[in-house]
């Protein structure tokens, strides 16, 4: 399978938050104070065009698609190793599996020469996304270079930032859909109403036949999955926009303008009302 995902290695593509933050929990911290900053009557008009588009050019690109896909990820896998999904880890809004998120290959042997419990089986990975499946749970395809490093998570609608920033504050670009739509075959649809409730992003309506709200679904394949009448199908049908490796000129100008005018400041501003200390905030100035 070759899924293309944009993830540039160049410095200014690079999580600049790591330059501020000793750890990937603060950072979270601070993307949901972005996000309910961007729900403030005055600046949040002004400020959701500029997060968007970093969360566009400077943000780690993620794919959701459909357990079958991801099983196929896992079975080419050379070396598999499983880490605690940090949003869980932080938010406790649900008491899901959490060791759902995993290393492939380059990453998980980096990874396991710290945590050599942390390596495991093909088929220990396959039960694991499989049982995240039936939790509900999003799976997603991440910091891809195939095929010798990508990751896979596992996501719920109540912890994840970045479906969070999208669903709860309309950041679309903070976790964008996958290839795949729902297809319904409606005689075999029972009108039982099992896709409507376990989509995470409720973009299915009730009726004689289930309707799609296509800009609103992940592509997850959830309601194909917990189907019992195997009424539907996941089709892969949608283009997903395939991001140039350097953004234009305007885009250049307006990612600086707000990483300078604006994330800095943010940073600041959040390090003095949570009480955080953040790392020395010229570097990214400096580059």
């Amino acid at each position: 399978m070759n899924f293309k995902l944009y993830d540039n290695p160049t410095t200014f593509y690079r999580n600049f938050l790591a330059r501020f933050f000793d750890n990937i929990y603060e950072s979270l911290s601070f993307y949901d104070f972005l996000g309910r900053a961007s729900d403030t009557p005055l600046v949040g008009p002004l400020l959701k065009p500029f997060l968007g588009l970093y969360a566009e050019r400077l943000h780690a690109a993620a794919l959701p698609l459909p357990l079958p896909e991801i099983i196929k990820l896992i079975n080419q896998a050379k070396v598999i190793a499983v880490d605690e999904c940090v949003c869980r880890n932080l938010w406790h809004n649900c008491d899901r599996e959490r060791s759902t998120c995993f290393k492939i290959n380059t990453s998980a042997e980096a990874y396991a020469a710290g945590h050599a419990n942390s390596l495991i089986t093909k088929e220990e990975a396959i039960r694991i996304v499989q049982k995240a499946a039936q939790q509900g749970l999003v799976t997603q395809l991440e910091s891809c270079m195939p095929p010798y490093n990508y990751s896979i998570c596992c996501c719920c609608r109540c912890c994840c930032v970045a479906m969070r920033l999208r669903y709860d504050h309309g950041i679309y670009n903070a976790m964008k859909s996958g290839y795949y739509v729902p297809e319904f075959d409606q005689s075999k649809c029972t009108e039982c109403g099992t896709c409507v409730v376990i989509c995470p992003p409720k973009a299915l309506k009730a009726g004689s036949m289930p309707e799609v709200d296509t800009p609103t679904c992940l592509g997850c394949g959830l309601c194909a999955e917990h189907c019992p009448s195997g009424a539907i199908t996941m089709a892969n049908k949608r283009q997903v926009e395939r991001i140039e490796e350097r953004p234009n000129p305007v885009e250049w100008i307006a990612l600086w303008a707000y990483v300078l005018g604006f994330m800095i400041p943010a940073v600041v501003v959040y390090s003095f009302f949570t009480g955080r200390k953040t790392k020395q905030l010229g570097k990214l100035a400096k580059r």
